[in-house]
């Protein structure tokens, strides 16, 4: 069995050089002037993204502020020298655990209190709503059905070693992205939409699925339903401090296209909507 270091990744990424492995399966794209308005929209939601919402660097200020805070206070009543004699020794440092501790939760309730106040601000529903159906026409552009199921797939930030094997890339905060995309079999071929292309690879080139029993780190939720919610409780899905969504296992799944070995990555979550496109389900590989 081949490792994932000698096969590709579809949906890798080369930010180095602006390339990536799936571009020569793309079998349609929506026009150039479609294509123009979405990148407009991309550029407005930045804007609104730094205007309306708190910044990420909150997120770890927060992380940082919290656990120090943490260690400091839980540190006076751990040693072996007892709570009365440190705080004796030095009482000013468990203050400042204390404040570092209560400083992070007054983060927290800004960050949440920000962000609930942006989804409602009518600038930002305005936004939503105009992106909305601007890929709802992109999607009709690129003869999208609307049977297509939506999955996430994680494209992966790589990198190539002075082996030649492909890597996620060390060096990115964010390796891999769940990227929402319309999946479909049209013609004998497996296809992945988004608002600007249409990737398709034989449905015969589908080996199987392989389950990696390790945490993935998931930087979006693109599902309406929230990832705690009842839909969702059985895969036990939870949220950190940086807003980063924790899931475990994933999937990968195992191709064989045109002689070269390929596979691409599914959250938990999605092995089930995923395995119904193919009549007899998907084979298990070990």
């Amino acid at each position: 069995m081949l490792n994932s270091y000698a096969m590709k990744n579809l949906f890798a990424i080369y930010k180095k050089n602006n390339d990536n492995n799936f571009e020569k399966f793309v079998i349609r794209k929506i026009s150039t002037t479609s294509a123009e308005k979405l990148d407009e929209y991309l550029g407005e939601g930045e804007e609104l993204q730094k205007k309306k919402f708190p910044s990420q660097w909150l997120g770890t200020i927060l992380t940082i502020t919290f656990f120090l805070g943490i260690i400091i206070v839980v540190g006076y009543f751990t040693r072996d020298e007892g709570f009365e004699e440190l705080f004796k020794r030095n009482p000013y440092m468990f203050f400042v655990g204390i404040a570092l501790f209560l400083f992070s939760i007054l983060i927290f309730f800004f960050i949440f209190f920000k962000g609930k106040k942006a989804l409602s601000d009518p600038e930002v529903k305005e936004y939503v709503q105009k992106v909305d159906v601007a890929a709802k026409e992109s999607l009709s552009e690129l003869n999208v059905p609307e049977t297509a199921v939506d999955i996430d797939v994680l494209f992966m930030s790589a990198k190539t070693n002075k082996k030649g094997e492909e890597k996620p890339n060390s060096l990115s905060f964010i390796q891999y992205i769940n990227q929402n995309v319309k999946v479909f079999v049209e013609e004998g071929k497996l296809c992945f939409a988004d608002s600007y292309e249409v990737i398709a690879i034989p449905v015969e080139s589908v080996i199987g699925i392989k389950t990696i029993n390790k945490r993935m780190l998931l930087p979006e939720w693109n599902k309406a339903e929230r990832f705690n919610g009842p839909s969702f409780k059985k895969y036990k899905l939870y949220i950190d401090q940086n807003d980063f969504i924790h899931s475990k296992p994933y999937y990968e799944v195992d191709l064989q296209i045109e002689g070269e070995p390929y596979y691409f990555l599914i959250p938990c979550y999605e092995k089930e909507a995923f395995s119904k496109l193919f009549d007899e389900g998907l084979k298990d590989i070990e």
